[in-house]
């Protein structure tokens, strides 16, 4: 990877976390001083070393002393989640070494303990994974139809379709999904997908008794993540892919009415992680859709 020659000027990083910590803290204190806070000093270089150990990326980056600052923002908000508002003010603040003094910010707030950037990366990949599993779908945007997100880092498509069945009948459909029923439309391709994976190495699958389907169960080629009867299951991919996959599907009562919601959502890792998303995601519009059509006709028929 090339990057600008002043990816190697120092900067002092903090996580919003313990920003939050000092203005909370600074409400009973007497102004004495203007102070700088931040973590040990590191290269914009090191953090983004750290960021990709993280990740387990394998990366090299080869400073240059061509990249205008504005161009490298544009790079930036191109091949990453960050937009150009605020990939722009980023790099214009990193031209320069900034390292400010935080002995007077040491000496009035002994109590707070700053998280290292490896830390704040965990925490914050921690916390969208936390998010993630235990948010369900809000009932005021059950907006019928197909929708697309890139968020986080994240590809998102979500199905939402309306029936007059019950939760129950829906969710009983869901629970046979896959196995030796197979996953009702273009079970072909589901078919496919997995004797592709046993054939570069993967692992057998061993399904569940869907009678008692609970959180760590193998359900078909997924792992169950979060399970509420009735109501909701979060599966994460097992198969081998540039990337985590996972697939939710949810049920939601409203006005005597109930809405079937799944949502594919997959995490690139790398060039490979994006190449693999944009080659599968056409599929993805006749695979879902009329994966969500034939639950709520099978519910229907039950």
């Amino acid at each position: 990877m090339v990057a600008p020659k002043w990816i190697n000027h120092l900067v002092r990083p903090i996580s919003i976390r313990d920003v939050l910590k000092y203005l909370i803290l600074a409400i009973d204190k007497t102004p004495l001083c203007r102070m700088d806070i931040g973590s040990e000093p590191l290269t914009f270089k090191q953090m983004m070393l750290s960021y990709c150990d993280y990740r387990n990326l394998k990366r090299h980056i080869i400073p240059v002393p061509i990249l205008a600052p504005g161009l490298a923002a544009r790079w930036i908000g191109l091949v990453t989640p960050i937009t150009n508002l605020l990939a722009v003010p980023i790099v214009k603040g990193i031209v320069n070494n900034i390292v400010g003094d935080t002995s007077c910010a040491k000496k009035l707030f002994p109590e707070i303990k700053i998280l290292s950037f490896y830390d704040s990366i965990k925490s914050s990949f921690e916390k969208t994974k936390r998010e993630f599993v235990e948010t369900s779908w809000n009932k005021l945007d059950t907006h019928l139809g197909r929708k697309m997100f890139e968020r986080r880092g994240r590809f998102e498509e979500v199905r939402i379709l309306q029936t007059d069945s019950t939760d129950e009948a829906l969710f009983q459909v869901i629970k046979r999904l896959g196995g030796k029923e197979g996953w009702l439309a273009w079970d072909f391709l589901w078919k496919l997908r997995k004797l592709s994976d046993r054939l570069i190495g993967g692992s057998k699958i061993n399904d569940t008794d869907r009678d008692n389907l609970k959180k760590g169960d193998q359900f078909d080629c997924w792992k169950i993540e979060k399970y509420e009867e009735n109501r909701k299951i979060l599966l994460r991919m097992t198969l081998r892919s540039p990337g985590e996959a996972w697939l939710k599907l949810e049920t939601i009562p409203h006005n005597k009415k109930t809405f079937l919601v799944i949502t594919a959502v997959f995490e690139p890792k790398g060039i490979w992680g994006y190449l693999y998303w944009y080659s599968i995601s056409p599929f993805h519009k006749f695979i879902f859709s009329d994966l969500a059509r034939a639950v709520i006709i099978k519910a229907k028929n039950l």
